[in-house]
């Protein structure tokens, strides 16, 4: 009876347990979901002049060439702190998975872009808004003389840092939103993208075909489709065929295009690529590659690498939380086994 009722005890405290750590666990979650769903000190609203495409807190202007013209962005301070709001320019790039981005990547920017965005857009250097006030942020539009088609694209970040006097120690918090301004000719460019050669590239145990496409014009390149072939010319067989839709690209952008592989033998390979547009306009490129002995790659590949959103402190905050509340556990139950001897 005594053995039963020490065993009926030791479930009870183990039970107790697990569900002490479940709770923190849930509890953990709750809290992580509760700050995402926070929202920052300040807020924006775009202001939409009469030559406003679409309805949306951006800028979608209609626009001919010499013209200018000043914008508004309503900022509210929703803290009880004075808020510096630091604006900053930043250029339309086209990413690896063709969607549109913003910022400051050379890699993604073609040599010689024909649009300074930076003489095109004027921003102040910093707006200060007082707490539990709100301050407007004026935008200058120059449209240049020979804008003559197509679409002018960049983005606006809202950087806010908290004003807190000399004095004090605390750390300056910085919170961002982000705005686009899209400049629109009543003439579209025509579909064209120049396709370079292909080159191999191996990331961490993946093997990528890589290849940089280019979009040579002011103007946005929407809905293409790539489809990439691999052929080994010696036996001209067909060893991959991936193919990729509802693709963007940015004015004056470069796109690294990549497409995951098997490892490949030596030997001499074609690839070709071709690029179609919506009015079934298509591009081809071919490139010849020769894999060696030499050439270091993975055995096998998935079909692309992943591409992680997941916030990597939080997830080792979260693993951390798990094996300390493990080893407390054991920890628990050995103290109290000893104890029930």
């Amino acid at each position: 009876m005594e053995m039963s009722v020490t065993s009926l005890k030791y479930k009870h405290f183990v039970s107790l347990v697990l569900i002490v750590m479940f709770s923190c666990l849930s509890n953990m979650n709750v809290v992580a979901t509760e700050q995402q769903q926070n929202e920052l000190p300040f807020n924006f609203q775009t202001v939409a002049p009469a030559n406003q495409r679409t309805q949306g807190n951006y800028f979608d202007l209609d626009v001919s060439a010499g013209e200018k013209q000043e914008v508004t962005v309503n900022l509210n301070n929703l803290s009880e702190t004075d808020l510096i709001i630091k604006p900053t320019l930043l250029r339309a790039v086209t990413t690896k998975d063709g969607k549109i981005s913003y910022g400051m990547h050379q890699d993604e920017l073609i040599e010689s872009p024909s649009v300074d965005i930076t003489q095109v857009i004027e921003l102040p250097e910093a707006v200060t808004i007082p707490k539990n006030g709100s301050q407007e942020l004026h935008v200058t539009i120059n449209v240049p003389k020979s804008f003559n088609q197509g679409t002018i694209l960049a983005g606006v970040e809202l950087a806010s840092k908290e004003k807190h006097s000399a004095t004090t120690n605390q750390i300056d918090n910085t919170y961002a939103y982000m705005f686009s301004i899209a400049l629109h000719h009543k003439k579209a460019v025509d579909p064209l993208v120049k396709i370079e050669d292909s080159q191999l590239n191996f990331i961490g145990n993946q093997t990528y075909i890589e290849t940089p496409i280019i979009n040579p014009e002011v103007g946005i390149q929407r809905d293409l489709k790539i489809t990439t072939q691999l052929i080994d010319t010696n036996t001209d067989s067909e060893i991959e065929s991936k193919t990729k839709k509802e693709l963007k690209m940015a004015p004056e952008s470069t796109m690294n295009y990549e497409v995951g592989i098997n490892k490949l033998s030596p030997g001499t390979y074609s690839v070709q690529t071709v690029v179609e547009f919506s009015n079934q306009r298509t591009i081809k490129h071919e490139t010849q590659l020769t894999v060696d002995e030499n050439v270091e790659g993975p055995q096998t590949i998935s079909e692309e690498l992943p591409k992680s959103t997941t916030n990597n402190h939080a997830l080792y905050k979260w693993l951390t939380t798990i094996i300390v509340v493990l080893i407390v556990t054991a920890i628990a139950i050995k103290i109290y086994q000893d104890r029930q001897k």
